[in-house]
């Protein structure tokens, strides 16, 4: 058995979907050790990839199992006695090491000599040793947060150890709810068989001693600085950004990290400028931090928002730098102003931060789509290239549909789009390949059936 870990090296830009890809061949584990294998991962909240279809003979292997597995994190190969037997198999495993290239390192067991063999203590060993190559460790959430502590004991104390529970965490986004659940669920997890946080779902099922804590919209929490307390001449006009502020715990840890190290005339400004924004308008409250940014950040930065959320980094890096973006100061910048952050290698940003960023382009372009700056929504790209709509103004088009589709393209769609930098069509059924697109186009990928 061989586990590789998954490399950001990889073109696509694909979201990660699972921590695990399991490469076998079925005849020979699938209702054995793959099947013990499979539970006990997902027992321990590591969303794993078993394909349970059979191949039928002669055929080869399929575009979505390529996309799961440069969709995971880690790929488990056990080669078994007729794995090389299998051309499917050997394809998974060239795909495998290719998306692997340059990555994480590569290491295996021989199964027969760990644990004299036995295979629920083998099966153990490489739960555990996925665990630390995921990071499933316990993080310390509460560093530099404020007043967490007491609402994660209000919520312990709700915890009761011998009976099924529900707890809800109620209020609005960005609040620091799911910050409080993330904390508590990472200081109890290792205290349960299986244990899995998820983000953003409706609903979960109740098993025996399950604890679920549920976050749902609308109150404050907690602030972050980045020290514990203000300095003592910023007491008052630290009150006065909290309270323009609405109190939101996301919206305090970016204009915190916007105003961390300026002077007091910057924050008096900071301050009359968010007077003038309406209570409940959080959204133009965050933009506060990005006007503040320089223009080749706020590129970066409304780049990110529309195309490239839940990327990899070094992909991500490779085409803002073609565009001459100097990403790797930008994305620095992005997260030292709490903007975005990078988990797993992947770059991530908050639902409320993106939607500042696709209010950022339809406010400059009047809510025209022709002049949008960038395109990520099917159903406005949809009508840009059925209208032949687009302007100069347009200099990025992503369109990823989960399911295939027809779309109507007219003749002149890509005509006046002089600016075109990126254009990348994914699952898409077109009626018209362009015949004419911008000399300033950098990045083109077009994945079409």
């Amino acid at each position: 058995m061989a586990e590789t870990g998954a490399s950001s090296s990889s073109s696509s830009l694909l979201p990660c979907t699972y921590d695990v890809f399991l490469s076998f061949r079925g005849e020979d584990v699938r209702k054995n050790f793959v099947d013990h294998l499979y539970t006990a991962l997902q027992q321990r909240g590591i969303h794993t990839f078993k394909d349970d279809e059979k191949l039928e003979r002669g055929k080869s292997i399929s575009s979505s199992l390529f996309k799961a597995i440069e969709e995971s994190m880690i790929a488990i190969i056990i080669f078994s006695q007729n794995y090389a037997a299998s051309s499917w198999c050997l394809d998974e495993l060239g795909e495998e090491i290719a998306d692997s290239y340059g990555g994480s390192s590569k290491f295996g067991w021989d199964l027969r000599n760990i644990a004299n063999g036995h295979e629920s203590e083998c099966i153990q060993l490489i739960v555990e040793c996925v665990m630390g190559k995921l990071g499933h460790t316990v993080w310390d959430a509460t560093e530099n947060l404020v007043g967490i502590h007491s609402r994660m004991g209000r919520v312990y104390s709700l915890l009761e150890y011998d009976k099924v529970q529900f707890v809800g965490i109620w209020r609005m986004s960005g609040i620091g709810k799911t910050t409080i659940a993330r904390a508590i669920y990472d200081k109890i997890f290792s205290h349960f068989q299986g244990a899995t946080f998820l983000h953003e779902v409706g609903d979960n099922s109740a098993k025996h001693g399950s604890r679920i804590i549920i976050t749902t919209k609308d109150k404050h929490l907690l602030q972050r600085y980045k020290k514990s307390h203000p300095k003592s001449e910023y007491g008052e006009i630290t009150t006065e950004v909290v309270r323009y502020a609405g109190g939101l715990p996301l919206a305090l840890k970016v204009l915190g990290s916007f105003l961390y190290g300026r002077g007091m005339l910057e924050w008096r400004d900071a301050v009359d400028r968010l007077k003038e924004i309406p209570d409940g308008e959080i959204v133009e409250k965050l933009r506060v931090s990005f006007n503040g940014l320089s223009e080749i950040d706020q590129k970066i930065f409304l780049d990110i928002a529309c195309f490239f959320k839940g990327k990899k980094k070094d992909s991500v890096s490779r085409i803002l730098r073609s565009f001459s973006f100097t990403p790797a100061i930008g994305i620095r910048n992005l997260m030292e102003k709490s903007l975005i952050t990078v988990s797993k290698g992947r770059i991530m940003m908050h639902q409320l931060i993106q939607e500042m960023g696709w209010h950022i382009v339809r406010k400059a372009a009047s809510n025209n789509l022709g002049k949008y700056s960038r395109l990520w929504s099917p159903e406005d790209i949809f009508h840009v290239l059925a209208k032949c709509t687009a302007t100069e103004a347009v200099e990025g088009i992503r369109l990823h549909l989960p399911i295939p589709k027809d779309i109507n393209v007219g003749a002149e769609a890509f005509k006046c789009m002089d600016n075109l930098r990126l254009l990348k069509i994914h699952d898409a059924c077109v009626s018209l390949a362009p015949d004419l697109l911008s000399n300033t186009l950098i990045w083109l990928g077009m994945a079409t059936r």
